[in-house]
This record gives structure tokens, sequence and C-alpha cells, in this order.
């Protein structure tokens, strides 16, 4: 149990690096408009979830930021099963600032991230976006396309990896049709 929430408090504060660096860099000013708000929790439904998990998951909680002064948003939805203790989550917000590639947008966040947490192993991961990356020991993905940012993550004892990968793959079959 000690080593779960030792596994709990690391994917907290990579969780809120993450947020943090996206909070900041999204900040700059109104030209960081550069995709439509989407509220995560309408993404995928409870049952693609479960689907996911093999659990019985309870409804979606979600948390939305928006400053109409600076364009910057961002919305997560949390999904948790009591039964199990699988807790998953997704993060999106725009690719900011404006000007800003997947390409430097990840490597500003995967040095950011190894710069705060030394030992930090991310993995590149192809086949996600334009560039993603996965944290292993977080059970997180980290996914840049064209237009938006994502952080998927994954708290489980068991196959946090694959249920990471399922939901991310999910993720991008509905953002890209």
């Amino acid at each position: 149990m000690i080593f779960h929430k030792h596994l709990y408090w690391k994917t907290a504060v990579v969780t809120i690096l993450c947020i943090f660096f996206l909070a900041v860099t999204g900040c700059s000013g109104p030209d960081n408009k550069s995709g439509k708000k989407i509220k995560a929790c309408t993404l995928l439904t409870l049952q693609e979830i479960e689907s996911i998990t093999g659990a019985s998951i309870d409804p979606p909680k979600a948390t939305e930021h928006s400053d109409k002064h600076t364009g910057f948003w961002m919305s997560q939805c949390n999904w948790f099963s009591p039964d199990t203790g699988i807790s998953l989550g997704i993060m999106i917000r725009p690719l900011a600032p404006e000007g800003s590639n997947p390409e430097t947008a990840y490597e500003t966040m995967t040095q950011s991230l190894k710069k705060e947490i030394p030992g930090l192993v991310i993995t590149p991961l192809a086949g996600m976006g334009k560039k993603a990356a996965l944290i292993e020991d977080m059970g997180q993905i980290l996914i840049f396309d064209e237009t938006y940012s994502y952080i998927i993550t994954v708290i489980s004892s068991e196959n946090k990896i694959a249920m990471a990968k399922a939901l991310s793959n999910a993720l991008m079959n509905k953002m890209n049709h």
C-alpha cells in the first residue's frame, strides 16, 4: 500500500506540473484561440470507458477553466471505479501559444518535466497525434497535435499502460473524425 500511495502522489505531482505548464503557456494573450472549446466529458461515453477498464465506472466529473480575456481554456474529465479503484482522466486544451507546433510543445513540456522530476523516464510514443510520450511510472500519455494538447492519466494497480493506450486511441479516433 505504501508503494501505491507513493505512486499516486508522484502521478498527482506530474499531473499538476503538466497542467501548470499548459496553463502558463496558454495564458499568453488573446491570440491563443487556436482550437474550438471542447468539453472533455463529451468525448467518450461511460460505456466506452467501462469497455476500456472492464469495470463499472461512476459518472464522470468535469472540471473546466476559461478566461475570456486571454482566450485560455482547458477541460478535464475524470472517471472512477469504486469497485476496482481505477481512476482515468483526460485533460484537453488548445496547443498554445499561437505559432507553437506539436514538436516544440512536446520538447518544452518533456524537458520541463525532466528538470522538475530528476530521473523521470519519458518515452516517445508513435501513432498518436503529431508527437506523443509515455510516462510509464505515472500511467500517463502526453499527446500533441496541430490544434490541441492532451494529458491522459490512468491510476490502477494493473494494466494501467494498456488502459492509457486504449483511452488515448479512443480519444484520438474521436478527435480525428
